[in-house]
């Protein structure tokens, strides 16, 4: 995760997030549909008005949203493996990786490398697929399709890679972002409802001739369906 976000604005977020979720009796689901919303309008707002940090709180509240985003996304991978009764299958975060995990995805080319990994579904210490998790494309989505690549060519090992974004800002619908989504990551999780309606809505207006649009839609993931991709995973145990 980010290491730009000091630990003490983060503590201070994390811990307005947790009453916020507690105060409002929702899920992390409820939490991850709504993110953009909650994080700007209330848990920036509120960490702003009691922060050190005033005078560059907007780059400093910009390098934690990510982190934010990041554990919410976590907390409701948890939380839909439980509900489900899924115990073969775990989310981690990079940091609780062991040696053997990181093993099963490690580039070796003169030297060796780690790839991006904010998030990771696991088995048995193998790494099954790597979540890049981003509230805003810009340059980040290029970044995941070239670690998927070096992941498919260099690795030993097959480790899908699934982008998870608000699409906040419709970029996913630009016609290089939807090539990269379409051929190069394997699926892709569009956490606000409404922004995956209008991505779903807006690619069969413009595809709709195409033959293969359905099996494209297929690999696009909503809150609700996502739990769908982890279950292949837990069908092939």
């Amino acid at each position: 995760m980010p290491s730009r976000c000091s630990s003490d604005l983060w503590k201070s977020i994390y811990e307005v997030l947790l009453e916020y979720k507690k105060q409002q009796n929702m899920e992390w689901k409820v939490v991850l549909e709504n993110f953009e919303n909650i994080s700007e309008t209330y848990i920036r707002k509120k960490v702003q008005s009691e922060s050190e940090y005033k005078r560059n709180f907007d780059q400093a509240w910009k390098s934690c949203k990510g982190k934010l985003y990041e554990y919410v996304v976590y907390s409701f991978i948890k939380e839909i493996l439980e509900k489900n009764n899924i115990s073969s299958i775990r989310v981690k975060t990079e940091e609780e990786l062991g040696e053997r995990e990181k093993e099963s995805v490690l580039i070796h080319n003169w030297d060796t490398i780690m790839p991006d990994t904010d998030l990771v579904l696991e088995r048995n210490s193998r790494i099954l697929a790597i979540l890049s998790c981003k509230t805003s494309l810009r340059e980040r989505l290029t970044e995941t399709a070239f670690w998927s690549y070096m992941l498919r060519t260099s690795s030993d090992n097959r480790v899908e890679i699934v982008f998870v974004t608000t699409n906040k800002d419709d970029e996913l619908q630009h016609k290089n972002n939807r090539y990269i989504i379409q051929h190069i990551v394997d699926a892709t999780l569009i956490t606000n409802k409404e922004k995956y309606n209008q991505f779903i809505k807006t690619i069969e207006a413009n595809y709709k001739d195409k033959k293969d649009l359905r099996d494209f839609l297929s690999k696009i993931y909503n809150v609700d369906t996502f739990i769908e991709y982890i279950r292949k995973f837990d069908k092939e145990s």
